[in-house]
């Protein structure tokens, strides 16, 4: 988790950092650094996957919540009714979470006088991020 909060941060300042830059073609010249960070991300990640790698946390599925609840254990195999389900209640509550995320960066910026998408462009890289990381 330090790690990936700690490549995060960097990279996020770096960006920051080059907004500041006038020059267009240095920004441009600048890109593909960050395709490099990301590709050592992901071979840090796969090389020390087993070093970084979370207990056994079981199936994360509404099947799996249900049996908790009726303490009982859950199914292997998930129905497909459930993973039906399960992928549209998530969709509905991405979607309701999406609508108050940008009502609230638009009432934001406009007490604050900031134009919505720089505000954006600042808060939804941390509000995406921050919570895998906690």
């Amino acid at each position: 988790m330090r790690r990936d909060l700690s490549f995060f941060l960097v990279v996020f300042a770096m960006v920051i950092a080059l907004t500041l830059v006038p020059n267009s073609s240095v920004r441009s010249a600048v890109a593909p650094l960050f395709i490099a960070v990301y590709v050592v991300y992901l071979v840090i990640v796969i090389r020390f996957e087993e070093q970084y790698r979370e207990a056994d946390m079981g199936p994360l599925t509404l099947g799996s919540l249900v049996a908790r609840v009726r303490r009982q254990a859950a199914a292997a195999d998930p129905s497909a009714w459930g993973a039906t389900l399960q992928t549209l209640l998530a969709l509905a509550l991405i979607l309701i979470g999406a609508q108050i995320f940008v009502g609230q960066i638009v009432d934001l910026s406009a007490s604050l006088g900031i134009n919505a998408t720089a505000l954006a462009l600042i808060i939804s890289p941390f509000a995406t991020e921050l919570p895998e990381k906690i």
